[in-house]
């Protein structure tokens, strides 16, 4: 289905929350302009009665109410958007939150994306298991009214910093990567100054980093990667930094990151091609990195990037592992995963032809070199609007939500 020049990008979303419809809206006017988008919801029964407690139901959620928005409506939108939110039980004993969201297109193109799933504290798993809706279980252990609909479990850990709504913002923009003749019509941010300065000063983090002080070392990252160096620089800065100031004012504050080269160490010819395994190579990176300071660190990080497929189709995803270490010697562990969009069938062939070497394959799709370094694939399919470093930060954030002062007693 095209769009005219002349007519506006019709959404519908199957949903009478404002979290989720106004996170459509936010990402539509974000890359084509208020004036350019008209975004509406709808109702629709999707036949579930429960919380869903699997990532295969909470998919299945998501689709279903776009399917039926299509079914029902055809061609007349140029869009229709499912989202659901929910749980699963796996990696762990604890529940972790997660989200999906679909997008069909008016000729029936369909497109998803996965993102914001980490660990619930002990006591809402505790409660979910005991048949309590996550909604009812979060205002009881925070205190609040109806915090699905006013920024959600997200907001309340990070401290406002991320919230449902910017969850599913971002998953948006992910999903819309999937209809990239519509993306023409986005506005192309690489074109912003600020943002060639951004993705400029990438490569320059690795050589400053590397010179961290050979004394303690705040973060070991199992990554010489600018961009997860970025990211990791960027995260603990909006973690830390603030409380920092305020407890110490006018004291600078330092968190050396040094970057370890672990790639060697990984297993050979080893394909991060389901979520386990993705998470399981995050956990070996932070183990590594952990081991090659010498235990000389405050705190280690691993991430991981792959792909695994769903409903026929590859999508990527990442997984971080952040670990810090504790008084008695141990770790106290925090995870997330997400950033999964879905691929399209040109880059999902030459996937498959590259030994599943993302980064490959997208230097030979758009034709750059070492685009993994730079804004990444995500980036370059959404035109600057969801770039690897982001998603990265946000990803390591969400994990250091959960061994981040007063939160750490939400979770044992």
């Amino acid at each position: 289905m095209s769009w005219e020049k002349s007519e506006p990008l019709r959404v519908l979303v199957a949903s009478g929350n404002e979290e989720k419809v106004g996170a459509v809206r936010d990402a539509m006017v974000e890359m084509f302009g208020a004036e350019n988008v008209a975004v509406e919801s709808e109702k629709v029964d999707r036949g579930m009665t429960c919380q869903p407690l699997t990532s295969d139901d909470t998919r299945r959620g998501a689709v279903a109410g776009a399917e039926i928005l299509y079914k029902r409506h055809g061609d007349k939108y140029h869009l229709y958007v499912g989202v659901e939110g929910g749980v699963r039980c796996n990696f762990s004993a604890k529940y972790h939150l997660l989200d999906w969201m679909c997008f069909i297109g008016g000729d029936g193109r369909k497109s998803l994306a996965f993102d914001g799933c980490y660990p619930l504290p002990d006591v809402i798993s505790k409660n979910l298991r005991h048949g309590m809706e996550l909604g009812d279980a979060c205002d009881q252990l925070f205190g609040t009214e109806n915090l699905k609909q006013n920024g959600g479990i997200t907001s309340v850990l990070s401290d406002g910093l991320y919230t449902r709504r910017s969850i599913y913002m971002g998953m948006a923009i992910r999903c819309m990567t999937g209809f990239p003749d519509f993306m023409e019509r986005a506005k192309d941010r690489h074109e912003d100054q600020e943002q060639l300065l951004k993705y400029q000063k990438l490569l320059k983090y690795q050589e400053i980093l590397r010179g961290c002080p050979s004394g303690p070392i705040g973060v070991a990252l199992g990554s010489d990667s600018p961009v997860k160096i970025i990211a990791t620089e960027d995260a603990f800065f909006q973690r830390y930094a603030n409380q920092h100031f305020k407890d110490h004012p006018g004291e600078p504050y330092e968190m050396p990151i040094k970057p370890f080269d672990v790639d060697a160490r990984l297993p050979k010819d080893f394909r991060p091609d389901s979520d386990e395994k993705i998470f399981n190579l995050a956990l070996l990176r932070e183990e590594l990195a952990d081991e090659l300071s010498g235990g000389n660190c405050k705190f280690s990080v691993g991430i991981q990037g792959g792909y695994y497929v769903v409903e026929g189709m590859d999508m990527i995803l990442d997984a971080v592992v952040v670990a810090q270490r504790a008084p008695d010697g141990g770790k106290i562990y925090g995870q997330a995963i997400g950033g999964a969009y879905t691929l399209s069938a040109e880059f999902s062939k030459e996937l498959q032809k590259n030994s599943g070497d993302i980064g490959h394959a997208s230097d030979v799709i758009w034709k750059t070199k070492n685009l993994k370094n730079g804004i990444g694939h995500d980036g370059r399919a959404s035109r600057g609007y969801a770039t690897r470093a982001d998603k990265t930060a946000e990803l390591i954030y969400l994990a250091l939500n959960q061994i981040y002062g007063n939160n750490r007693k939400y979770y044992g």
